[in-house]
């Protein structure tokens, strides 16, 4: 809970992120309070309907908030080591369904996304994006 007028949430993020954002600049000003009983629940997956869009947008906010706290340099790194998590990934889940023919189609599936995550736009994918 936030006092009125004293902080929100920075419309420049789009969906990820602006929680941690939020929590940033709330400790910079000693208004963070730890309540240990607070419960929250969350469906993975609810909030995006495609998933290499939900990846691909989360690493922009990730780029986003370092870019806004840290300046461009950081950011530059955040978006080169978000890249080459998904080459990585591109890499295992490519190698797994050629090695395996258990499960192939998911790991082509998996591959196919992590493609999709590499390929998209540096300032994320539109927000209507399939």
């Amino acid at each position: 809970m936030v006092r009125t007028g004293s902080a929100g949430f920075d419309e420049r993020f789009f969906l990820y992120v602006e929680d941690t954002d939020l929590c940033y600049r709330l400790s910079k000003l000693g208004r963070i309070r730890y309540v240990p009983e607070a419960k929250f629940e969350h469906e993975l997956g609810s909030s995006s309907a495609s998933r290499w869009r939900a990846v691909a947008l989360y690493n922009r906010s990730k780029e986003l908030f370092f870019e806004i706290h840290f300046g461009k340099g950081k950011a530059i790194i955040a978006f080169f080591l978000n890249r080459l998590g998904a080459l990585l990934r591109l890499v295992f889940w490519g190698l797994a369904s050629i090695v395996t023919l258990l499960s192939a189609s998911r790991f082509r599936q998996q591959a196919g996304l992590f493609w999709k995550v590499l390929t998209a736009p540096a300032k994320g994918p539109k927000v209507n994006d399939a």
